[in-house]
């Protein structure tokens, strides 16, 4: 997985657009498409991939073509010749106007002399440009679309066939069940809609995973072959669920689709029961508008509905999330209660490692609510971050055991309610009135707490001592907020200064918690 602070990735190509910025290009995004398909080239041309058993293709002896006529007439066949390898629509225009000759001489040369030998961290410098250039038309950050991809790859670990509704980046097709970019054989990637503009991209990112990625068929009549075992990611580009319009597509289908819930109602119109991720922003959760309405209803009426999950949406703006619906197409009767968890509630992501540990917390709680084993199953790897220990230890100190209601975080709430509240799918609806767990480091504060009960002499000191982000300083204010909760006049807590958090004199009624 790349890393968006990657040093040695972000310089690559940093040193690759100043090299080839000798004359004047068109603007960045058409530079940056250009680039993509280059580093493709030049990969494909060393055997760091390859597309065709048939035969290999090269493309260095173009860098001695020295007429722009011939060279151009050269390199149109090689890309026709490509778009037919990966089963393009003939022509249309997919590589860069931009590639002329002096450009496909200076940009092979420069990523022929950096370019690494390992296929993965090829991939690597392919993902970093892609995520980030994409990121604007797909209405989201990187980090965003990675932690969705992580959450709904876990809950789909007994999928027959991945299927990603709206064609974002793949990462979610491609991401195995260990959280790392591989297809293993076997595996059946399916594209139902394509967004416009990075289509050619993103077949060239599953080549690199040598992925054949299929587009189910909407027929004429509207037929769409889905299957038991498909599991479905449905996320819409945050430009596509802008121009919704007031009323549904008529009639329902999967390529007039703006938003998700609308894909997900033209998808259910093939097929009564879906299993998937329903990434869904906005008035959607709580609309009641008859047509929205409708769908929320027949999800929790039906026994799909399986969890409601709140995520962060990175904006600095808190009151706006996006809601995770979890569907599952049950062979046995469905449960009672749908689980609501608000992910707001914990750590804040503010980095790609963050983010992709909110997604495996929220993932392990789904599944700790469905009763799989797997969930408590969360081993970290030598080298992690904060985040990450945070968020485990919380876990398994709430959840190792079992699922059960944890107040302000998540609770079972029955499918009655729902349906007398509208639908309304959105967790924090529900947990809002709760109050939040203090519990930021996630560590035990059960022997401190008995300590401070116990008859002490005053002043007496109790040492917290731990290496750098275990989340010391979190537990003393946990320790603090709880001594003042339990009547104590004052309490002084020494904090060091790198803390993350403001300090403040914080009052409760006639008792004062200050840090000293």
């Amino acid at each position: 997985m790349f890393d968006e602070k990657d040093f040695a990735v972000a310089q690559f190509w940093k040193m690759l657009k100043k090299r080839i910025a000798s004359r004047e290009r068109s603007d960045d995004r058409q530079v940056d498409k250009a680039l993509l398909q280059m580093l493709f080239i030049v990969a494909l041309d060393r055997g760091l991939l390859s597309i065709s058993a048939k035969k290999p293709i090269h493309f260095r002896h173009l860098l001695r073509e020295q007429n722009d006529q011939e060279f151009n007439r050269q390199w149109r066949g090689i890309c026709d010749e490509l778009i037919g390898i990966l089963d393009l629509p003939p022509q249309a225009e997919f590589f860069g106007s931009i590639i002329d000759r002096p450009f496909f001489t200076e940009a092979f040369e420069a990523i022929d002399g950096e370019l690494p030998r390992s296929p993965d961290e090829v991939l690597r410098l392919f993902d970093y440009l892609f995520f980030a250039s994409s990121a604007a038309d797909l209405g989201a950050s990187s980090r965003y679309l990675s932690m969705v991809a992580r959450f709904s790859s876990m809950l789909a670990r007994r999928a027959f066939r991945r299927v990603e509704a709206f064609a974002l980046t793949g990462e979610f097709l491609s991401l195995s069940h260990s959280g790392t970019p591989a297809i293993p054989p076997g595996w059946d990637p399916v594209i139902v809609r394509f967004i416009k503009g990075w289509e050619f991209e993103l077949r060239l990112r599953m080549a690199f995973l040598q992925a054949a990625t299929k587009q189910l068929d909407e027929k004429a009549f509207g037929d769409l072959k889905l299957l038991s075992g498909d599991f479905f990611l449905i996320d819409a580009p945050r430009k596509l669920s802008n121009r919704v319009s007031g009323a549904f597509q008529q009639p329902r289908s999967v390529s007039a689709a703006d938003s998700s819930v609308q894909m997900l109602d033209a998808l259910l119109s093939h097929n009564h029961f879906l299993e998937g991720v329903v990434m869904v922003r906005g008035s959607e959760r709580i609309a009641i508008k008859h047509e929205i309405q409708r769908v929320r209803e027949w999800l929790v009426e039906s026994g799909m509905l399986v969890a409601v999950i709140d995520f962060p949406s990175g904006s600095r703006n808190t009151t706006i999330s996006h809601s995770a619906w979890v569907l599952r197409a049950h062979s046995s009767p469905p449960s009672k209660a749908v689980l609501m968890a608000d992910m707001r509630a914990l750590l804040p992501a503010n980095h790609r490692d963050g983010w992709t540990a909110l997604a495996e917390f929220a993932a392990r709680l789904v599944l700790a609510w469905e009763g799989d084993l797997h969930h408590a199953d969360w081993s970290l790897p030598d080298r992690t971050n904060s985040s990450d220990k945070r968020l485990h230890n919380i876990y398994l100190r709430e959840f190792g055991d079992g699922y059960r209601d944890v107040a302000g975080v998540c609770a079972r709430v029955s499918r009655q309610q729902l349906l007398a509240n509208n639908s309304r799918l959105q967790a924090r609806d529900y947990l809002a009135s709760q109050k939040p767990r203090i519990w930021a480091s996630g560590l035990d504060s059960a022997a401190i707490a008995q300590l401070l009960t116990a008859k002490r002499e005053p002043r007496e000191p109790i040492y917290v001592i731990g290496n750098n982000g275990e989340g010391k300083s979190l537990l003393l204010r946990e320790i603090a907020e709880q001594c003042v909760d339990q009547g104590r006049v004052t309490i002084g807590v020494a904090f060091g200064f790198s803390d993350r958090f403001a300090h403040r004199v914080q009052k409760n009624k006639e008792d004062v918690f200050f840090p000293l």
